[in-house]
């Protein structure tokens, strides 16, 4: 409860506890642990996160989130970027509107992907399509 109202920017001491490929457990008070991400361990990309840390180094962390009904503390090591300052995202389209998937599927000659007729065929179709001479035998 102590860490509820605390804030985001503020950084506090922690004792790495565990560390797994997705994230580092980090204690920073008696009886106090937390989760820090990998994707929150650094403002650059983190390949190995068993190279970088190892139980028992002090780290500095920020609180992120408390959630009392999981009983969890999300931790962060990168530095805080304000959501209201962040840049907006970037449209994945060109603006028209449409998708891309509705894109392709209005044109059969793209080079990739496109709407195509399937060639399925039904059982039995093939029996009219025999090339083979046929000769009775007596």
């Amino acid at each position: 409860r102590k860490y509820l109202d605390a804030d985001p920017q503020e950084f506090v001491e922690g004792t790495v506890r565990t560390v797994l490929s997705w994230g580092a457990f980090v204690n920073i008070a008696e009886g106090v642990d937390g989760l820090v991400h990998i994707s929150r361990v650094s403002d650059d990309r983190v390949e190995d996160l068993e190279a970088m840390l190892s139980p028992g180094d002090k780290v500095q962390v920020r609180v992120v989130e408390v959630d009392l009904e999981k009983a969890t503390l999300a931790l962060a090591m990168n530095t805080y970027r304000d959501p209201s300052t962040l840049p907006p995202r970037r449209a994945r389209d060109d603006g028209d509107g449409e998708s891309a998937a509705a894109r392709r599927a209005r044109d059969p000659d793209a080079k990739f992907g496109g709407q195509r007729k399937p060639k399925r065929r039904d059982p039995g179709d093939d029996i009219w399509d025999n090339t083979d001479d046929f000769v009775w035998k007596d």
